[in-house]
């Protein structure tokens, strides 16, 4: 499975993703949590399959709960990398204490909006993407 830690190679992955995701009617299932990753499923049809594993590796915070499930955001992003602008107009609870610690990126996957952080954030220090669509594979 590839393997994203830096911020450029994060924002290229993600870039690949949201692109073959866009309007491709996905849905998205939080799979398992554990103490140091979130694991989501994303499928065009989860009764036959799943076509992408995505795992927060060295996870620090998550407010996605096990068995969560949400449609695609059809005409926008699926999953952003959160800017460190965006992350300075959150609420103070929000921001305290990871906006300062080096190394870790903020996701958040297209919900109910980018601008609601109270659902589909991870805060993390790697990211995985493994697509069971051989052509996708990076």
């Amino acid at each position: 499975m590839p393997e994203y830690q830096s911020h450029e190679t994060i924002t290229a992955a993600l870039e690949r993703f949201n692109k073959r995701v866009f309007n491709a009617g996905y849905s998205f299932k939080v799979y398992d949590i554990s103490k140091n990753y979130v694991y989501v499923m994303g499928s065009f049809d989860f009764a036959y399959y799943v076509n992408v594993h995505i795992e927060f590796r060295d996870m620090v915070y998550t407010n996605l709960k096990e068995a969560d499930k949400w449609p695609d955001a059809w005409h926008d992003d699926q999953l952003f990398l959160l800017t460190e602008d965006e992350i300075k107009k959150w609420p103070d609870e929000q921001q305290t204490p990871f906006t300062t610690t080096e190394g870790l990126f903020r996701f958040l996957f297209n919900i109910n909006g980018k601008e609601n952080t109270r659902t589909g954030l991870t805060i993390c220090k790697t990211l995985y993407i493994q697509w069971q669509h051989p052509a996708y594979e990076d």
